[in-house]
């Protein structure tokens, strides 16, 4: 699921197609149809209605009519963009190698840091044992990450001088499997949200809902999975989980 620039162009400019009718959409039509509507009552087109009444009617109709067209757009650019990540990723060879997840990890904190200009000591690293190793394709290893540490920011951390970011490593008890996961202490995902939020466009009112899913294909791609979970005292934590590299080589 590494996209050529050409995907990436084309899923950007349609995603701004899509969240401009969503966003403005219906602040234009109303106020285009506001407008409308008193011309027709100060012309005295009401069809013998209450004016009042004619105004929420002809709007209320036309809004309809309007959502419609624009729910049935949108569900077929949709449906376009999934297909198209799914069948361009099955296309796309993995690079896949065998990472130090500590000394990966540490590369990775170094770079977020310094791209995004984000304190380094809001962005813990922690993990044992040292030797915990992956076969992974790093680049997209980066992306996942990139992504959770992101919305990390985002959505839990930036306006609070106080919170920080953890990303944690080692391997899971009692299967030994060696996971990767980023944690936070903000609002954490409402339980109504929580099985949804990897599916592709469900963003619960933040995003364009295709970074997590997009994060997930990419797990999966790797022969990974992964997870989300409520942080214990708040917050929350994405878990990845990769397969056993001692395992392959047994």
């Amino acid at each position: 699921l590494v996209f050529s620039h050409r995907y990436l162009l084309m899923i950007a400019l349609l995603m701004l197609v899509y969240n401009f009718v969503n966003t403005n959409g219906e602040y234009i039509l109303g106020r285009t149809l506001e407008t409308t509507a008193k011309q027709m009552v100060a012309a005295g087109r009401t069809a013998g209605m209450n004016p009042a009444d004619f105004q929420k009617e002809f709007i209320g109709n036309y809004y309809a009519g309007f959502f419609k067209w624009v729910n049935a757009i949108t569900a077929i650019v949709q449906l376009f963009l999934v297909s198209r990540i799914i069948n361009f990723g099955s296309e796309t060879a993995i690079a896949v190698e065998l990472l130090s997840l500590p000394a990966w990890t540490e590369e990775f904190h170094a770079e977020f840091c310094e791209t995004m200009q984000w304190p380094h000591a809001r962005l813990m690293v922690s993990g044992t044992p040292s030797d915990v190793e992956v076969r992974v394709d790093p680049d997209q290893l980066r992306q996942i990450v990139w992504n959770l540490c992101d919305n990390a920011l985002k959505h839990a951390a930036q306006g609070d001088l106080g919170q920080s970011i953890e990303i944690r490593y080692g391997r899971m008890s009692p299967s030994t499997r060696p996971f990767l996961e980023v944690a936070d202490r903000g609002p954490g995902v409402a339980s109504e949200h929580m099985e949804r939020i990897f599916e592709p466009f469900y963003s619960g009112g933040r995003g364009t809902g295709l970074g997590l899913f997009l994060a997930r294909e990419l797990a999966q791609a790797n022969g990974a999975t992964l997870l989300y979970e409520p942080r214990g005292g708040g917050g929350s934590v994405f878990r990845l989980v990769f397969a056993d590299t001692r395992r392959w080589e047994s």
